[in-house]
């Protein structure tokens, strides 16, 4: 069998049994031990490896945390956002921060004792004290430093502006003179220096954040790829530990199980001992019983013969020496019923009588004395076969158990020799179906790895050899194409060519191609682009306008549908008081004075409440007209100022 370590046949400590030379009970014991300092040890040197992991983790972190810190200097000297997370290691990578109490973590006042008091009240009046005083070196590091040894705070490459000259700046209608004009250009040319060193700082600053930036992506990969390594060590511990723990989990159990096979071994052999003594026991008492019963047998026989005997002395004494036969028959058939003899028949002495009833008498006590004793044998022949039943069962037991005794020391002695083994199988070199919990490896079959090599390198070679004859092929054919491709792109290469050539001969030359070539329409082009430029701006203006009124527009409508809700919710109350007022009004027509009054009245009512809605549908109406034709007013004239533009505005706006 493969060991976890390598598949070799002894693990790495030099101490250890070989696993196939493990077979008794105290080596096993000792192996386990020596496999529990195995397993310690490994998980010891996993641990050493994670502690110098999560230094080098703090190292890669502060490194990280430098060039972040430059990164934000930078965007903040580019004014740029740039929000990188500080990074830090978790809890679960501090276990030493478990016994360390923070103060945010005690929710009692904290205790203070009376001299930290006393000393800390002197250390704040002395330092009142010193605040009254006129404190010189404050002053003048203040008035002369900036309050500060550093000086004041240096201003920024990209802060820095050149101030343009006022007493370079024209009224209406001035002139610049020589001097001004130089003073200009020179001004003008430390303007662009400055712009040029503002742009190349820019530049330089983008390719450092740039390169610092790649530097923490290299340094975090770095560290991915040193995490990526550790868990595949972590891996490795684990699985050569499970198949440490495995092997051992074995090996506690074949100890148990030996020393339940001996505990068994010797129930089993004292098992036998206790049942051969209860069967000795059990035959002597059948045997002596035995004895009992048949010579209980040969007393009812006894009993039986003597019963036999008195039925013979009546047939010789009363029937065969009687002087009336037949009398003598019928009484000798009483007596064989053992019936009572008041029915005899005439003829027959009283000497005879009184012999026969005392035959008869004697014959009844016999036969009680033969029925007891016949009881008494059937109850000791059943006592006698429970005997020999037992002694049977208790043979059988025997028997039985000598069996599992023979089992159990076969069982023994191949444990010796048939020792449970761990092998290591890589995936996809088990080729036996796998079932869905267990899969039965009985009938499966160890083929040596070798064997397994050579034939791969069979078919790899026979493999190549096809591949390489394959890649000819589609080299040769790759050939073909690709000459035909060429010979397809030169055809069509040389149609374009011929279409140009016939399309510039083709080609009438107009005067604006002519100064097109001439390159005479670039002041054309400049004016074409200002002019372009200026309608783009009055378009976007007028835009603004556009938006602006629509708003306007917007604002006034949603005033007036304020107002038209207002008056609609007036005219609801008036309708439904008009409405309750009509309702009395007819209650009180109906009440006062018949039919024909009361629907002369509603009539009237109905009719100036038809006037009522009337006129308020023509108020509406006339509401609604008011307010189309006010915008129609507003969309005229929006069309006449599109139609005929002023640019007062415009130059007004230019010259501001």
């Amino acid at each position: 069998g493969g060991a976890v370590g390598g598949g070799q046949d002894t693990l790495e400590d030099p101490l250890m049994y070989p696993r196939a030379e493990v077979t008794t009970r105290e080596r096993k014991t000792a192996q386990v031990v020596m496999l529990e300092e195995a397993i310690r040890s490994v998980k010891t040197k996993f641990n050493v490896t994670f502690d110098s992991f999560v230094s080098k983790k703090q190292q890669s972190l502060g490194r990280i945390d430098e060039k972040a810190l430059r990164l934000k200097e930078i965007a903040a000297e580019m004014r740029v956002p740039e929000d990188h997370p500080v990074l830090s290691l978790a809890e679960s990578e501090q276990p030493e921060n478990v016994l360390q109490v923070q103060d945010t973590e005690v929710s009692a006042a904290k205790w203070i004792s009376p001299e930290v008091i006393a000393e800390a009240a002197a250390e704040a009046k002395r330092l009142a004290e010193q605040a009254k005083g006129d404190d010189k070196v404050d002053r003048a590091l203040g008035q002369m430093m900036g309050g500060s040894l550093a000086g004041e705070t240096v201003q920024g490459k990209l802060d820095q502006e050149l101030i343009f000259p006022v007493h370079l700046v024209l009224k209406e209608g001035d002139e610049h003179s020589d001097e001004q004009l130089k003073e200009l250009k020179e001004w003008e040319g430390e303007k662009k220096k400055l712009d040029l060193e503002k742009e190349t700082y820019t530049k330089a600053l983008e390719a450092e954040g740039k390169k610092l930036k790649a530097d923490i992506q290299e340094e975090s990969k770095k560290f991915d790829d040193s995490l990526q390594e550790l868990s595949s060590i972590r891996l490795k511990n684990d699985y050569k530990v499970y198949g440490l723990e495995l092997y051992k989990m074995n090996l506690i159990q074949a100890v148990v199980q030996e020393e339940d096979d001996i505990a068994s071994k010797a129930a089993l052999k004292q098992a036998v001992v206790d049942l051969t003594a209860r069967r000795e026991v059990a035959a002597r008492a059948a045997a002596e019983y035995k004895e009992e019963v048949d010579a209980t047998q040969k007393e009812v026989e006894a009993r039986r013969q003597e019963a036999a005997n008195i039925d013979r002395a009546f047939k010789r004494e009363l029937v065969d020496h009687s002087n009336n036969k037949e009398a003598a028959e019928l009484l000798f058939k009483l007596f064989k019923r053992r019936a009572p003899l008041d029915d005899v028949p005439p003829g027959l002495e009283p000497e005879v009588l009184e012999q026969a009833q005392a035959f008869l008498d004697e014959a009844v006590f016999h036969e009680g004395l033969v029925a007891e004793a016949q009881a008494q044998f059937e109850a000791m022949q059943d006592e006698l076969d429970r005997l020999v039943w037992a002694h049977s069962q208790l043979d059988q037991s025997i028997s039985e158990t000598e069996e599992e005794l023979v089992t159990l020391d076969t069982r023994m002695q191949k444990a010796g020799s048939d020792l449970d083994l761990v092998l290591e199988l890589k995936q996809g070199q088990i080729e036996v179906e796998q079932a869905a919990v267990v899969t039965d490896y009985s009938d499966a079959q160890m083929v040596d790895r070798h064997l397994i090599k050579a034939h791969n390198a069979a078919i790899i070679t026979r493999g190549s050899d096809k591949v390489s004859v394959l890649q000819e092929m589609l080299d040769f054919r790759k050939g073909i194409h690709q000459l035909q491709w060429e010979n397809q792109r030169l055809d069509l290469e040389e149609a374009e060519l011929l279409q140009r050539t016939k399309d510039l001969q083709l080609l009438r030359v107009t005067k604006t191609l002519q100064s097109v070539i001439k390159g005479s329409d670039e002041g054309k082009a400049a004016a074409e682009n200002l002019a372009l430029e200026k309608l783009i701006t009055y378009q976007s203006n007028l835009h603004a306008q556009r938006v602006a009124a629509k708003s306007k527009q917007v604002g006034v409508s949603r005033g007036q549908a304020r107002a038209t809700q207002r008056e609609n919710a007036e005219l609801d109350e008036d309708i439904f008081a008009l409405e309750s007022a009509v309702v009395e009004r007819q209650r009180l027509c109906e009440l006062q004075g018949g039919g024909n009054q009361g629907s002369a009245q509603s009539k009237k009512a109905t009719a100036v409440m038809s006037m009522v809605v009337t006129h308020r549908k023509l108020l509406d109406l006339a509401k609604a007209q008011t307010r189309e034709i006010e915008l129609m007013r507003s969309e005229l004239v929006r069309l006449r100022a599109r139609t005929f533009p002023s640019f007062t505005q415009l130059s007004n706006k230019g010259v501001a």
